[in-house]
C-alpha cells in the first residue's frame, strides 16, 4: 500500500466527490435504478479497499449525513449481493 501523502488524499477525495455527484444524480432520478445497480458493486469494491479506508474524510461531507452513512456502509459491507441502497432503506 502506498504511503500517506497529500496527493493520495486529494485523489481519494476527488474520487469520492465523483461518487457523490453520481449518488446525488441517482437520488434525483437522473441515473436510473438499473444503471445504479450496475455501478454500485464497483463503487463498493473501490471504497472497501485499504487506501480508501485510510483516506476517508467524512468531515468533508458532514453537510449530508445520509451520504456519509451510505459511504461508510459501503466501506464496511464487502461482497454483499444485496444492493446497499436496499439495505439502507430497510433501516
Amino acid at each position: 500500500m502506498r504511503a500517506p501523502s497529500q496527493e493520495l488524499t486529494d485523489c481519494t477525495l476527488y474520487c469520492i466527490q465523483f461518487i457523490a455527484d453520481a449518488y446525488y444524480l441517482h437520488k434525483a432520478a437522473y441515473i436510473s435504478k438499473q444503471i445504479w445497480r450496475l455501478w454500485e458493486p464497483e463503487i463498493q469494491r473501490i471504497l472497501s479497499g485499504p487506501i480508501f479506508q485510510r483516506e476517508w474524510v467524512a468531515p468533508e461531507f458532514a453537510h449530508d449525513r445520509e451520504f456519509v452513512r451510505y459511504i461508510e456502509t459501503l466501506m464496511r459491507c464487502k461482497g454483499l449481493r444485496t444492493p446497499i441502497s436496499a439495505l439502507l432503506q430497510a433501516l
